[in-house]
């Protein structure tokens, strides 16, 4: 249990060990950068890389599709690198829709975007979209995070909603493989049901119509 919980670390031949504590991303529900680091008794920080207001014409079909905006809406880029006691930890980029939150600043972007936007703006996050895969980093990005090349990354691609199923921001962020770890939690497995059962099931059904 405590291997599963990503407390021990068992290796084969050699013996169980307490593993090194990496940073936890709960796929059950939504927890903020900031709040995790506390968590794990670490203090975060961000480095702003860009900032900039654009229109939706100026980025990708893809995304601006994701964020289900037109040509002219306004957004806000953001590129920082979020640090855990001043180690780089993950790279984040994401668009934000500049109508949800009006006036914001770089200084803004060095702090919890969550708590931002609910104590500033009063909204209330509904639900986050997420895709997550391993990618190879380029150049830039291997020393951003400094990694060495060909160090193990994941890609973390989510669109985040207010009011149940309106985007508000879509992001890419990379995360060092040896720093993060998921965990989820499924039910039981619903096998199908039997051949008797189904003939049961369209049986009832014939005489309902």
């Amino acid at each position: 249990n405590l291997v599963s919980e990503g407390l021990l670390e068992f290796k084969k031949g050699i013996g169980t060990f307490v593993k090194n504590k990496s940073s936890l991303f709960d796929l059950r529900s939504l927890i903020s950068f900031t709040k995790m680091a506390y968590d794990l008794g670490k203090t975060p920080s961000a480095q702003i890389l860009e900032f900039k207001k654009i229109v939706g014409k100026d980025i990708e079909q893809a995304n601006l599709e994701s964020l289900k905006i037109n040509g002219t809406d306004e957004v806000y880029f953001l590129e920082r690198l979020r640090l855990l006691d001043g180690v780089p930890s993950l790279l984040d980029r994401r668009y934000i829709v500049a109508r949800f939150c009006h006036n914001m600043t770089p200084a803004d972007g060095e702090k919890s975007l969550m708590t931002l936007w609910a104590d500033k703006y009063h909204l209330n996050i509904s639900g986050v979209d997420q895709i997550i895969r391993a990618v190879s980093l380029t150049e830039n990005e291997t020393r951003l995070l400094g990694l060495e090349a060909g160090a193990a990354c994941l890609s973390l691609r989510a669109v985040g909603f207010v009011d149940e199923e309106v985007p508000l921001w879509l992001e890419n962020t990379l995360l060092s493989g040896d720093q993060y770890f998921f965990r989820n939690r499924l039910g039981a497995v619903r096998s199908n049901p039997r051949p008797a059962e189904r003939v049961s099931v369209l049986h009832n059904l014939e005489r309902l119509s």
